[in-house]
């Protein structure tokens, strides 16, 4: 799998079905990255999403709903929506 990497067929950022990589991994790497650039003075902002709550056990509406009660509107709410419709887990 890093040959694929290696080769520019996966992004260096792929962690999920790579060997040697996993969810922790990548929890390391962002967090390091996100530690840099505060150290820089630069600002980070960051969207934690859940889909697996949302694909078995919450209706597409009513999540939506419930995000633009948290504030989550425009483009990242229609973006949410988009990759919602249809998709199953």
């Amino acid at each position: 799998m890093f040959g694929m990497i290696d080769n520019g067929l996966l992004s260096d950022y792929q962690h999920g079905f790579v060997d040697g990589r996993s969810c922790t991994t990548q929890l390391l790497r962002v967090t390091d990255e996100w530690t840099e650039m505060l150290d820089q003075g630069r600002a980070v902002d960051a969207a934690n999403l859940d889909f697996a709550k949302a694909f078995d056990t919450v209706p597409l509406m009513h999540l939506m709903t419930k995000l633009d009660r948290y504030g989550v509107s425009g483009k990242l709410l229609d973006w949410i929506q988009q990759f919602m419709i249809g998709r199953k887990q």
